[in-house]
């Protein structure tokens, strides 16, 4: 009899899926945010459900110390199949809105997952990540939700790596199904009519037989398609898809004079770059940085040139220094290029890492990004005709094993810049992505386990010219670099192989 813990487990295609597998004779652990008094389905016991929010912090310590209690100390599977998001416009969402999305569909998956490890390692145990094929489509009217399962797409990929060899891994992606969720979301029957999508049940079977196969599975013919088209003919797919919501903000007309940026991670590396490289280009810069002594450096520096630079001090994994930035941009001049560059890293395999950290790569890397995009193009502070910049990484193409949260969010960005360019394409606001490979900067030096080559790595100023290059021809996408280009077109087509050669090097050799 195996023991099988299902996160979402109270409706849609988790209960479904819990009913099949119970049926089979599997110990079951359920989970869900509901009060055990308002379940009513006869799998609902103390003994197989735990309630727990997932969109809260220390969530995975209550799953883990309900499993204590219940005397389980293995785990067969694991499925994360809680999920839950926002349709409307970007700028409608709020940040406790976005938070709860990130928490529940991202964050608690890489916590259960690391707070679980001992128990399935114990059962030579797996884990399936519910994904959902939007993560391979631009999704204009609910982008931090494709984001997160983008991101959960990449963490799934990378943990292949990381929990082997005592622990499995997959990512199973089903489309649109008939069940509550779009109501719940706020979708409309008149934008997503639920009917004609297929049934949790049916959904929950072709999952169970999928469970334990190819490493990323999709449900049916039709996501298979989509999934393929999303991939491979991703600006056929940009054209085609419009949003479905409007705005509720109209943005300021850009008038003659000097332009004004703002750079997150404004005061090293390739964030320092972009300032010196705008500052010399006649361009007001406005950094941020949590580094006060750098960022002080850096202005002092840029002094008297041809035009003038601040910094803003703020710690974005913070959610007050977040919506602190937000409220002093606004008092400035609107933005006509805004640049989210600012990023952290965590190395090594999940199961060994601290917690609190990955979930701050996290609250860094994506969601400062998107709440900081929700609140600017709320208050209508970004110019019409500017362009927003989003630094993903080559790991998007090349995978990145020992860095499965930082690779996870870096997909989850590459993708919510997508949905933010379709959504903002008739707005006159042109949103780029950057791929960028190793660059030479303190930040690679410090999470590479090889610093030998670093000569060979771009230089800081030249990745800032190529992206500000991009900038003026408003490019959607750069890959900067030829060697770089190639590594993303092996990855692109042949992923298994750049997978297994970054897992070689960076695990194998971070551990000798």
């Amino acid at each position: 009899m195996r023991t099988i813990l299902i996160t979402g487990s109270t409706d849609g295609i988790g209960l479904s899926l819990a009913r099949r597998l119970g049926a089979r004779g599997d110990r079951l652990v359920l989970v869900g945010r509901r009060p055990r008094v308002e379940l009513h389905d006869p799998i609902f016991s103390d003994s197989t459900y735990c309630q727990a929010d997932l969109a809260q912090p220390g969530c995975e310590r209550r799953v883990v110390r309900w499993c204590g209690e219940q005397g389980i100390d293995t785990l067969d599977l694991l499925v994360h199949n809680a999920g839950t998001g926002y349709w409307g416009a970007t700028e409608d969402q709020t940040s406790e809105d976005i938070a709860r999305v990130v928490a529940v569909n991202l964050s608690a998956p890489i916590a259960l997952t690391h707070g679980l490890f001992d128990r399935l390692s114990a059962a030579g145990g797996h884990v399936v990540f519910v994904g959902s094929v939007i993560a391979a489509l631009p999704c204009p009217d609910y982008a931090v939700y494709g984001a997160t399962k983008a991101g959960l797409d990449g963490l799934a990929r990378n943990l292949v790596y990381e929990l082997a060899p005592q622990v499995t891994t997959q990512v199973i992606h089903p489309g649109a199904t008939r069940t509550g969720f779009h109501e719940k979301i706020g979708v409309s029957s008149q934008a997503l009519d639920p009917w004609r999508f297929p049934t949790a049940e049916s959904v929950a079977a072709r999952i169970e037989r999928k469970i334990g196969k190819r490493r990323r599975a999709m449900i049916g013919l039709g996501n298979r398609t989509a999934w393929s088209l999303g991939r491979r003919l991703p600006s056929v797919m940009d054209a085609l898809i419009k949003p479905r919501t409007s705005p509720g903000t109209s943005l300021l007309p850009r008038p003659e004079g000097r332009r004004h940026a703002v750079v997150t991670g404004g005061a090293d590396g390739i964030g320092r770059a972009l300032v010196t490289a705008l500052v010399s280009r006649g361009t007001a810069v406005t950094g941020v940085d949590v580094d006060q002594e750098r960022s002080e450096a850096t202005r002092e520096s840029l002094t008297g040139k041809e035009a003038p630079v601040s910094f803003l001090s703020a710690d974005l994994s913070d959610p007050h220094d977040r919506a602190g930035v937000v409220a002093k941009l606004c008092t400035q001049e609107p933005i006509d290029l805004l640049v989210h560059n600012a990023g952290i890293n965590i190395v090594g395999r999940l199961q060994n890492l601290d917690l609190d950290g990955m979930l701050k790569v996290v609250q860094v890397n994506l969601l400062a990004p998107m709440e900081m995009m929700a609140h600017l193009l709320a208050s209508g502070h970004i110019r019409e005709g500017g362009t927003i910049v989003f630094v993903s990484s080559l790991s998007h193409f090349v995978g990145y094993p020992a860095a499965s949260v930082y690779a996870a969010t870096k997909d989850a960005l590459a993708s919510y810049s997508r949905s933010l360019g379709v959504a903002l394409r008739n707005r006159g606001v042109n949103v780029l992505t950057v791929f960028p490979g190793p660059t030479r900067t303190e930040h690679a030096r410090r999470y590479s386990p090889d610093n030998s080559r670093d000569r060979s790595r771009m230089l800081p100023e030249d990745l800032a010219d190529r992206i500000l290059k991009a900038v003026e021809r408003r490019r959607r996408i750069l890959i900067p670099g030829w060697t770089n280009r190639q590594a993303a077109r092996l990855g692109f087509w042949l992923p298994a192989i750049t997978e297994r050669a970054m897992a070689r090097a960076i695990l194998d050799l971070g551990e000798t």
